[in-house]
């Protein structure tokens, strides 16, 4: 996946500023790069296994939450389980560490969970309990889209 300003400066080398005339091959290599930021793989992230994107802030969560950037949109849709016997409440929960994830700048995307009272924020770069879930409570993410700054 790639940036705009990464996209806009690929197409500069390979094909504005080339002179006096770029080949084929190199127009293929610009609509290969295009083509993989509109059809990517789809990221999946469990807390109990290998992270790619996120890293948890908040040891007592567990959750698995599904990735789908395309451009400056990403669609995510999962879980996150509080495994305490407490209620826990407003609080960074997950990082991103992959900036390409990160909610766009100063536009914060709040939804309700599915128990109907959790809200959940993703702010920057990090998704922000600003309500709270319930002691050994699950709470689903049905298919979220936030923007990005990329």
């Amino acid at each position: 996946m790639s940036t705009l300003s990464v996209i806009t400066a690929f197409i500069d080398s390979k094909i504005r500023n080339k002179t006096p005339k770029v080949i084929k091959t190199e127009h293929a290599d610009v609509d290969q790069m295009i083509v993989g930021e509109l059809f990517h793989d789809t990221i999946v992230e469990v807390s109990t296994g290998t992270l790619t994107i996120t890293n948890k802030i908040l040891s007592s969560i567990s959750y698995r939450l599904v990735f789908n950037k395309t451009g400056n949109k990403t669609t995510v849709f999962g879980f996150i389980t509080n495994n305490t016997a407490f209620p826990i409440s407003s609080q960074n929960m997950i990082a991103f560490t992959d900036s390409e994830y990160n909610s766009k700048t100063s536009v914060d995307t709040i939804f309700e969970a599915s128990n109907g009272y959790t809200q959940i924020s993703f702010s920057a770069d990090h998704i922000y309990l600003v309500t709270n879930i319930g002691a050994n409570e699950t709470i689903r993410i049905n298919p979220l889209t936030y923007l990005n700054n990329n």
